[in-house]
């Protein structure tokens, strides 16, 4: 992790206490292509065909921080808003005594800074659940190519999320 100026820490496309201005640009530079996993059939096109890391952030984020659990043994949490519908699922470990927050964009200390990019749907009322095992929910077609497509990315990426 490195240090922030304030004392908070990062890794992956957290930069200087802040979000890379271009994070956007360098999820869509990881793109999973064609599924290979599933075939795709023209009743039930894959999500993940030609689709980019940013599904992980929005979309697929529960996908994402499951793999993160089973690579790291990282706690999963589930932000909530005000009546209970997801915002966001990520890994949380600790660095240093100090939560440290994983998504698909790497890992920060400040939760201000890692909640930014939710905060439109969150508001200022939410609420937050450890979830761990608990990925019941998962259910849809396509679980196993999202899995795939994740895992493909913490491998490629695996600095941006060991703490």
């Amino acid at each position: 992790m490195i240090p922030f100026g304030n004392g908070d820490y990062h890794k992956g496309l957290f930069i200087d206490g802040r979000l890379s201005v271009d994070f956007e640009r360098e999820l869509d530079k990881v793109t999973f292509g064609k599924c290979e996993i599933i075939p795709c059939d023209a009743d039930l096109p894959c999500p993940y065909e030609d689709s980019s890391a940013q599904i992980f952030l929005h979309g697929s984020c529960d996908l994402f921080a499951k793999q993160l659990r089973e690579k790291f043994n990282y706690d999963i949490y589930e932000i909530l808003d005000k009546k209970g519908r997801p915002i966001h699922w990520y890994a949380q470990s600790n660095y240093q005594g100090r939560p440290a927050y994983i998504d698909v964009r790497g890992a920060t200390t400040n939760f201000e800074e890692f909640l930014y990019e939710f905060k439109f749907l969150a508001g200022d009322d939410y609420e937050i659940h450890q979830r761990n095992d608990d990925m019941s929910h998962i259910g849809e077609d396509w679980v196993e190519t999202g899995i795939q497509f994740a895992k493909y990315v913490i491998n490629a990426n695996p600095g941006y999320y060991k703490i």
